[in-house]
């Protein structure tokens, strides 16, 4: 959430599940949206990637892919939303799966000088093909 607003995070892929594999290059698009009134923004949004074998991490996270976001945020009240695609590069054979780290900061217009920033961040794993 971003003060009260509930934020939505969308995820798809254009890449078949059962393609989502170790060595393949994967497309990770998203969409963010907010149920809130005008003056709602996105003005940050990246994507840490953790590789994992076995459940257990390979080593330390690293930051993947960093969303291009206009300099005053992109509107995400509704009915807009900031859509973005990240491209997951190909990993080791070994890597079983990937835990993938969004972090996002929205901002709430507040009709002071002063907005409201949130900071939020959402995980998904994902299991690799064989």
């Amino acid at each position: 959430t971003a003060g009260s607003a509930p934020v939505r995070v969308t995820y798809w892929s254009t890449l078949p599940r059962e393609q989502w594999t170790a060595q393949a290059v994967k497309p990770l698009s998203l969409s963010i949206a907010a149920d809130a009134g005008p003056g709602t923004t996105v003005t940050a949004v990246d994507l840490v990637v953790e590789t994992r074998r076995g459940g257990e991490p390979t080593g330390d996270p690293q930051l993947t892919q960093v969303a291009s976001v206009p300099p005053a945020g992109a509107a995400i009240d509704a009915p807009r939303e900031f859509s973005w695609t990240a491209v997951l590069p190909p990993q080791d054979p070994s890597v079983t799966a990937l835990r993938l780290i969004l972090r996002l900061e929205v901002q709430r217009a507040t009709g002071t000088a002063t907005p409201v920033v949130q900071t939020g961040v959402d995980e998904l794993i994902v299991t690799l093909a064989p």
